[in-house]
C-alpha cells in the first residue's frame, strides 16, 4: 500500500512516536477513508500534534506521521456538528414543520441541513423535503464529514471558525 501513514497495519513506532497517548475512550476513531488534508479532528497528544483538541490537518501531519510508519487515524477522532459549531460556521437557524413532526433547518448559502428537533444527525435537504432523504443517507455526525459534503456539493470549502 503506497500511503503507509495512513495504513491500520502499520508497524510499530520507533523514536518520538513512543510518546504519543492513547486515544481517549468513548471517542470515535476516524476511518482511513475520512482523512482529508484541510478536514477538522480532534486530535490526542503526540509528536505530530503537540495539544489535545481540534487541530485543522495538515500535509505536515500526514509526512510525520509516515516517517515513524504510524497509523494517523489512531490519533484522530471527530469533532462533533453542534449547533454551537455551525452558528460560528456562519449557518442560520429557522424551523419547520412536515406534519405533526418539527424539524430545525440550518442555512449556509444555498446549503441546508435538517434534522428532528433535537434528534442528530443533520442531513442534507432540499426545499424542506426531509423525509424523503432520512432513509437515503447516514447524516452528519462530525465536522469532516459535513466539511466533504459542502465541498462535494457547493464546490468551495466549508468557511470555518478558527479553531478554539
Amino acid at each position: 500500500m503506497r500511503y503507509g501513514a495512513l495504513r491500520s497495519d502499520a508497524g510499530p513506532a520507533t523514536g518520538p512516536a513512543s510518546s504519543c497517548m492513547e486515544r481517549k475512550g468513548g471517542s470515535r476513531m476516524v476511518s482511513v477513508y475520512e482523512v482529508r488534508i484541510g478536514n477538522r479532528y480532534i486530535a490526542t497528544p503526540c509528536f505530530a500534534f503537540p495539544t489535545d483538541g481540534e487541530i485543522t490537518l495538515e500535509v505536515s501531519h500526514v509526512v510525520r506521521f509516515a516517517r515513524v510508519q504510524r497509523d494517523i487515524t489512531q490519533y484522530l477522532s471527530g469533532v462533533p456538528v453542534t449547533n454551537d459549531w455551525l452558528a460560528k460556521a456562519g449557518f442560520v437557524f429557522s424551523t419547520a414543520y412536515a406534519g405533526s413532526v418539527h424539524f430545525e433547518l440550518a442555512t449556509l448559502k444555498s446549503f441546508m441541513l435538517m434534522q428532528g428537533m433535537g434528534s442528530p444527525p443533520w442531513r442534507i435537504s432540499m426545499h424542506n423535503a426531509y423525509a424523503r432523504f432520512y432513509s437515503q443517507s447516514q447524516g452528519m455526525l462530525y465536522v469532516h464529514q459535513l466539511q466533504d459534503a459542502y465541498q462535494s456539493l457547493m464546490g468551495e470549502p466549508l468557511p470555518l471558525p478558527p479553531a478554539p
